[in-house]
């Protein structure tokens, strides 16, 4: 049986305006891997907002909260354009994230897609 490419989150508006307040947009579960290929995000506002993401190990096997060691990627967004973003990350163990906030919240909305499959260790 092939891979087949899924939505593995998404976050209507992103609320979170700070890196230790990130949203989660992709959790790696139990038993699988997860291969993030691609973000999409969409800024409904009248102004550019920079947008960050962050890709954020586990803690102790729970979700960890995301800091400033954690960032990944970075970038500002025009008013009412849409970006996609092609970097693949890879979550291998249980509960790690990929984490998302906005410098002006509730304007981002967020899609992650990609593929589980079986633990690879």
């Amino acid at each position: 049986m092939g891979m087949i490419l899924k939505e593995l989150g998404r976050v209507a508006y992103v609320t979170a305006d700070a890196v230790g307040t990130a949203q989660t947009l992709v959790t790696n579960a139990t038993s699988f891997d997860t291969v993030v290929s691609h973000i999409v995000l969409h800024n409904t506002h009248t102004s550019a907002i920079v947008v960050t993401l962050c890709k954020v190990p586990n803690s102790g096997s729970s979700v960890g909260t995301g800091d400033i060691n954690d960032e990944y990627w970075q970038q500002s967004i025009a008013a009412s354009d849409t970006r996609t973003i092609d970097i693949p990350m890879y979550l291998t163990g249980i509960n790690d994230t990929i984490q998302i906030y906005a410098a002006t919240a509730s304007k981002v909305n967020a899609y992650a897609f990609g593929f589980t499959m079986a633990d690879q260790t």
